[in-house]
């Protein structure tokens, strides 16, 4: 005999029930660093443009000022002439001085620029990120937008964080010369106030770098809170407490991996397209070598912030049971 509608051989089958949310669980280390690894396989393509945008113009021009420097500054010393040692003192003439600092101030303008463009680099990554923990698919010009939008409050993050490390190191600094002149003795000479300057020097040395640890977060914040630099700063240090070495390992792990595959990939295309082609020594294989260098760079760029990232949404789950279906702009 057959059942009716609705029922089965154990009974009637009621409503289905209802489905459960997707929920983001912690992950250990090692997880972590999968996850980044599967984001940046998933997404090469979006990542790749992302920092094309974004960060290889600034990386090509901060390139050719550190060449414009260095060109600068070989035309202005001496040439030995065989295979003497130029022993004389090395001046340079006012027009020499006038390139080699204009040459500078280029560099440094430049600098700043590679800075910026990696603030906003890292917001749009940071914003692909969190699309794909929410399912959706990532839109390049959805993180391009949203990146721009928050580049003046990433850069109050910028000028808050440097001027409170610099702060710090200047504040070291200061107390360890009133320590090494305790009792009135000669910092050259030695002595136990020498040995407490150098004391405070270490401590104070450690502090900027822990402090640089508990704020690595403050731009994914920025990015996907929408918060102002003060706040970001803040809730990076609630985000990170208790967890700094855990932190720093990502940083260093990261940062590890980016530098070995991009030197070697650096040395192995350098040594074929320039090394080979131009010579080992001359100009062009130079300026090459500085491309390829620079484009390694941006390729690799997006790794660290897709782990900081990783690493928020991480500290999220485990300090807010974050969910989901609750947006990081409502913490």
């Amino acid at each position: 005999m057959s059942e009716p509608p609705g029922w089965n051989a154990w009974g009637p089958l009621g409503p289905p029930p209802p489905e459960e949310p997707r929920r983001l669980v912690p992950v250990s280390f090692g997880g972590l660093l999968e996850i980044t690894a599967r984001l940046a396989r998933r997404h090469a393509g979006r990542l790749l443009v992302l920092a094309a945008l974004f960060l290889l113009p600034a990386w090509l021009l901060n390139a050719a000022a550190g060449l414009q420097l260095v060109s600068a500054v070989l035309e202005a010393l001496p040439v030995p002439a065989g295979i003497e040692p130029v022993r004389r003192p090395v001046t340079f003439t006012p027009e020499q001085t006038r390139r080699i600092a204009e040459a500078a101030l280029l560099l440094l303008g430049t600098s700043a620029l590679v800075g910026s463009a990696g603030a906003v680099a890292g917001a749009a990554f940071s914003d692909v990120v969190e699309q794909d923990y929410r399912g959706l698919e990532p839109s390049i010009g959805h993180a391009g937008a949203r990146a721009l939008r928050r580049l003046p409050a990433m850069l109050g993050v910028i000028l808050l964080s440097t001027v409170a490390l610099l702060g710090v190191l200047l504040g070291g600094l200061v107390l360890a010369a009133l320590l090494s002149l305790i009792g009135g003795i000669d910092p050259r000479g030695g002595g136990l106030g020498v040995f407490l300057g150098l004391v405070v020097m270490v401590a104070f040395v450690a502090a900027v770098i822990v402090m640089s640890i508990r704020w690595s977060l403050s731009n994914v914040i920025v990015a996907l809170e929408e918060a102002g630099p003060l706040r970001a700063l803040v809730r990076s240090w609630r985000l990170t407490a208790g967890v700094a070495w855990r932190t720093l390992g990502v940083l260093l792990s990261v940062t590890l991996v980016a530098a070995v595959i991009g030197g070697l990939l650096s040395e192995i295309l350098g040594l074929t397209f320039a090394d080979l082609i131009f010579g080992e020594s001359s100009q062009n294989a130079l300026i090459v070598r500085t491309i390829i260098s620079a484009t390694l760079s941006v390729a690799l760029a997006p790794l660290l912030p897709l782990a900081l990232t990783v690493l928020y949404f991480d500290q999220r789950v485990r300090r807010e049971a974050f969910d989901l279906d609750v947006g990081p702009e409502n913490p």
